[in-house]
């Protein structure tokens, strides 16, 4: 009997899927387009394969084939810029415009390219060295690149920066940051996260917070705004230099010092808003079995159904199929706002020179479920209505170098970030918020318990909320795990304060022929992270998760 009903659940689940795939299908092809095209060297017109083509802030790439010729497809419909890279060649940047339904050609003549030898770079071997001395490959993301990019973090100022370095992102929630990946995955069996160093000094790369929920990455800890250059370090020479926990290569961070002259004052306010594509989640489909369920429907929904041509219906039939608004489109999202403000000095004298930052940045994204959890309940959240979705960040930093006598030079530098995250469930969570929502089967909804104390209509319906009840009730259909409404009130923070700091010491007796260099370091992080869900959450009384409560620290 379990087995019937486990299987009788399998199959309502992946018809529900099924059927939401058909109908999404061609409203997304429509959407989206193609951009097609051939690199070629351009002295000789010869097809160049292997190239790396890509879209820059997308996950979206592909290589040339032996002819040269490359296919993107599913690339949103407006204007985009496609890059490619090739080792020999200069990269090259296009923009086009892609129609949805459409293929666009563009076509790249390459340069070949002379590779900076001559540049200075530190590798492991505690000195500074041109890249000709060396027997492997550095990447070098300089400042001017970093400053000039639309950036709010470190992850984001070094990503699609150099070949090979990409980036994983996470559900996409505010401060939640991704993966990098150093010519991919080099482990199954071992952490595949780069090793990271500030200044010399080994720096936490990893990440906090609960799974299967985002995570926090402890690499955007960085102030992007105080990075001179990165150097990233791959393949098998970041295992040989700093042993085999950098199988996975090294990146390298320099942060800006300061120079002699006048004190140098900058300020910078960044601030900006986000939506959430509110055609990204597709209606829920279903048909109403007999004329009972059809006024129950027509009463709680009340002509926001559609049918198969995006029509509105003003009355639902039995057996006609209708598409319901999904909830997590229009319910769940607001106008989000995040805002950054940094101030910086800089100067010093031919004894000394120093350079201090300070930045302040506050993320609210658009997530928010006032809307869902609705004014009957509105005050039962464990949390700040519309901060569900929240990170703010305070970083300090500073460099002081000292030149006490010719040939001595003395210097301390230290980071120091207050992190304070609020996510809502997700990613792969059955008790998430939007994971509920496509399970939902409105066509199964009802506003029961509205009705069993005496709110709302004579279904229970909301008057002023097409598609929600007046009280407790399940309008969305949820067959399984929890109400929509009910997976609102999980609350899960994260706190975190990282400390990173350096001393270090210079000698050089023979210039130009010897010199000693003494770095001590400390990296110090403390991460209190904190899960709750408060008593009398199963509010549409249909969740039996945790009903007296749970918390988790």
């Amino acid at each position: 009997m379990k087995y019937h009903a486990l299987f009788k659940w399998a199959f309502m689940i992946a018809g529900a899927l099924a059927l939401w795939v058909a109908n999404a299908a061609p409203a997304t092809a429509q959407q989206r387009g193609t951009i097609r095209g051939t690199v070629r060297e351009a002295s000789s017109q010869r097809p160049v394969a292997g190239v790396q083509v890509f879209v820059p802030g997308t996950q979206m790439s592909t290589t040339t084939d032996a002819q040269g010729r490359f296919e993107l497809a599913g690339v949103p419909a407006g204007g985009a810029q496609v890059r490619v890279r090739a080792p020999g060649y200069s990269s090259a940047l296009a923009t086009t415009m892609v129609v949805g339904g459409q293929a666009v050609t563009v076509d790249f003549a390459l340069n070949t390219s002379v590779i900076a030898l001559d540049e200075v770079v530190v590798t492991g071997t505690g000195a500074a060295a041109e890249r000709k001395q060396l027997g492997n490959t550095i990447a070098t993301v300089r400042a001017d690149v970093i400053e000039t990019a639309p950036v709010k973090s470190f992850s984001e100022a070094i990503a699609a920066r150099e070949p090979g370095v990409s980036l994983l992102p996470s559900s996409g929630m505010a401060g939640e940051g991704a993966r990098v990946r150093i010519r991919g995955n080099a482990s199954l069996s071992m952490n595949n996260e780069p090793v990271v160093y500030v200044d010399g000094v080994r720096s936490d790369a990893g990440s906090v917070g609960f799974q299967p929920t985002g995570q926090v990455s402890m690499l955007d800890n960085i102030n992007p705004e105080t990075i001179e250059r990165v150097e990233i370090l791959k393949g098998a020479a970041a295992a040989t230099l700093y042993g085999s926990e950098a199988s996975a290569g090294v990146i390298q961070i320099f942060t800006k010092k300061g120079t002699q002259g006048r004190p140098r004052f900058s300020f910078r306010i960044d601030q900006g808003g986000s939506r959430f594509p509110a055609d990204r989640m597709k209606d829920n489909w279903g048909f109403a079995r007999n004329q009972a369920q059809a006024d129950r429907l027509n009463a709680i929904h009340r002509g926001t159904a559609v049918d198969a041509n995006g029509n509105p219906v003003a009355t639902i039939q039995p057996f006609q199929v209708v598409g319901f608004p999904n909830v997590s489109s229009k319910s769940t999202w607001a106008t989000g706002y995040d805002a950054s403000y940094s101030a910086t000095v800089a100067g010093g004298g031919a004894d000394a020179v120093y350079n201090l930052a300070v930045r302040f940045t506050r993320d609210n994204g658009p997530f928010d479920v006032s809307e869902v959890v609705g004014p009957f309940f509105i005050d039962q959240l464990p949390f700040e209505p519309g901060k569900i979705d929240f990170n703010r960040k305070w970083h300090g930093s500073g460099n002081v170098t000292l030149f006490p006598k010719d040939r001595v030079t003395l210097s301390a530098g230290f980071f120091f970030t207050d992190v304070q995250h609020q996510t809502p469930a997700n990613a792969n969570n059955i008790y998430g918020v939007t994971g509920a929502t496509l399970f939902a089967k409105p066509e199964t909804g009802n506003c029961a318990r509205s009705i069993d104390r005496g709110l709302g209509g004579a279904f229970g319906e909301d008057p002023d909320r097409p598609g929600h009840c007046a009280g407790p009730g399940n309008p969305w259909g949820n067959v399984a795990f929890a109400t929509v409404r009910e997976n609102a009130f999980s609350e899960d923070q994260a706190h975190v304060d990282h400390f990173n700091a350096n001393l270090r010491a210079g000698y050089t007796p023979v210039q130009g022929r010897l010199s000693m260099d003494l770095t001590l370091g400390v990296d110090i992080t403390n991460s209190r992270e904190h899960q709750f869900v408060p008593w009398g959450n199963n509010v549409d009384v249909f969740s039996t998760r945790v009903p007296l409560g749970h918390k988790s620290l």
